[in-house]
């Protein structure tokens, strides 16, 4: 049997060309701009996440 050709597919982002290195490839430094963004991202997710599954009780002030 012969084992199947692997083929390494990687997403170009617009404005950064990546190097011609073979299976490695280096990529910039994440971005304050972009770090924030996931950060967000990941706490939207979380929220939804315990807002469907988690039983919430009110707090009285």
């Amino acid at each position: 049997m012969h084992a199947p050709k692997r083929t390494i597919v990687r997403e170009e982002v617009p404005g950064c060309p990546l190097p011609d290195t073979g299976a490695k490839a280096a990529f910039p430094e994440p971005t304050e701009e972009t770090i924030e963004r996931d950060k967000k991202r990941r706490l939207g997710e979380d929220i939804k996440r315990i807002r469907e599954t988690e039983e919430l009780v009110e707090v009285p002030l």
